[in-house]
């Protein structure tokens, strides 16, 4: 079996093969603490989405996800995986159906890829048509 190339290092010593590992490790981990617990983590400490809750702004979901993800240095692939960990309820069963959508055999979905059909399932378009008004009005 031939031997793959060496992954190269980063500044820190660590491979970026390495790091996914650990990255996969750690989601295992907090999934299997959050079942043994039976409790639901913050919404400050770990976004969860519902798809429910009125209160809830996908766009809030999404830009704490992006930036728990940036640090955890997720690929793009495994972004979409990580995310879809932290959607409950109608919200997790809007991502099933969404995989599904995309066609077996079809190539993983990126984040962008990802972020793009969330929020425009997740956003009414008057608050998206609210919100863009508001950009173009600033000064």
């Amino acid at each position: 079996m031939p031997v793959p190339p060496p992954v190269p290092a980063s500044d820190s010593g660590i491979s970026d093969v390495d790091l996914r590992g650990a990255i996969q490790i750690l989601a295992q981990i907090v999934a299997s603490q959050t079942q043994r617990s039976n409790v639901a983590p913050t919404s400050s400490s770990q976004p969860i989405f519902t798809g429910t809750n009125l209160e809830e702004d996908p766009q809030d979901f999404i830009d704490e996800m992006h930036k728990i993800l940036r640090v955890m240095r997720a690929t793009e692939t495994e972004a979409v995986e990580l995310a879809s960990y932290r959607l409950k309820e109608v919200a997790y069963s809007w991502f099933e159906l969404w995989e599904e959508s995309r066609g077996e055999g079809s190539s993983p979905a990126g984040w962008g890829e990802f972020v793009d059909a969330f929020i425009d399932h997740f956003l009414p378009a008057k608050t998206k048509a609210a919100r863009a008004a508001e950009f173009e009005n600033l000064r």
